[in-house]
């Protein structure tokens, strides 16, 4: 058998041991009173229709209670063998558009560019495992970060991107494809990739195609 939350041991045994030290000083207690109540034993008649069989079971069922309740806490698990199982990592490139047209609203009250950054933080606290790579681009490109593992470093790097950050107007996803091409390994691990969050407007530059046929045969 084996416990998946034994941290929780720390607070499991002393309400344990606080329910059997209460239990044993009502005892005391009870045992006390009728101690008193029978000194004078003479001047008063006790009854009592209560089975000390009843008590002491009811009093084994309640600390039993208290026992499975602890034990429950602490998840036990039987009959498989826990294994742990690593994704590979990736080399993931992120393209984000930083033109002035991100700057629209679309639906919603919020601009595209707050909705790209949304989309951004969730993907990259979505793949732990991943190196992940962030460039900016409008009708120039910049490289926030080469691909890493430091989520601190990316999201500081998304929360400081604006729109029209660069001088040069435009959106040259050609530019941006060849850059993120460059920081991709020569044989990058299997399934890492680039994606491009852009809105497509005022495409500048060279055919994408061409680029994207060269990754591909890459």
């Amino acid at each position: 058998m084996e416990f998946l939350a034994l941290k929780n041991l720390f607070w499991v045994l002393p309400i344990i041991i606080l329910a059997i030290g209460l239990a044993a000083w009502s005892y005391h207690q009870r045992n006390k009173v009728i101690s008193l109540l029978t000194q004078n034993s003479g001047h008063c008649n006790l009854k009592s229709n209560a089975s000390p069989v009843r008590r002491r079971i009811l009093g084994i069922a309640l600390l039993s209670s208290l026992v499975f309740a602890g034990i429950s806490a602490l998840r036990p698990i039987s009959g498989f063998v826990r294994t742990e199982f690593k994704r590979p990592s990736k080399n993931l490139v992120i393209l984000f558009d930083i033109s002035k047209s991100m700057t629209a609203t679309d639906t919603e009250g919020i601009s595209r560019n707050d909705a790209a950054k949304l989309l951004l933080r969730e993907f990259i606290n979505s793949r732990p495992t991943d190196r992940i790579g962030l460039i900016s681009f409008a009708g120039d490109t910049f490289i926030e970060t080469p691909v890493t593992r430091s989520r601190a470093t990316l999201l500081k790097r998304v929360n400081q991107i604006q729109p029209g950050d660069f001088l040069v107007p435009g959106t040259d996803i050609t530019a941006a494809l060849e850059e993120a091409q460059n920081l991709l390994t020569e044989e990058p691990p299997p399934g890492s990739a680039i994606i491009v969050l852009s809105d497509g407007d005022n495409v500048t530059g060279g055919d994408p195609k061409t680029v994207l046929g060269q990754l591909k045969k890459s």
